[in-house]
């Protein structure tokens, strides 16, 4: 009963790392990438997105990788009691 009993909990931790947002890679990636939905509004009152790749952001993914993983648990306590397991509006892409 143990063993099943860790066996369980342990793919449900893996279930939730694989599904969990990984905002801080996410935005890693897409700095990357250059499809952030970021930018600025210009004198003239034209928005201007940042959407210029920037390949340096890759060399950032040993870091993010791992922290996203550690903030996994406080991550699944938020969307579980705080938000009733709706997800928090920050971890939703606006796109």
């Amino acid at each position: 009963m143990h063993t099943t009993m860790k066996i369980i909990g342990s793919l449900l931790l893996v279930t939730f790392l694989i599904s969990s947002n990984g905002c801080m890679t996410n935005a890693a990636i897409k700095n990357a990438t250059g499809t952030t939905a970021g930018g600025y509004t210009n004198d003239k009152g034209e928005f201007i997105h940042y959407d210029k790749p920037n390949p340096a952001y890759y060399a950032l993914l040993p870091l993010t990788i791992p922290a996203d993983i550690v903030t996994a648990p406080f991550q699944l306590i938020a969307v579980l009691w705080i938000d009733g397991g709706g997800g928090l509006p920050y971890m939703h892409d606006s796109m």
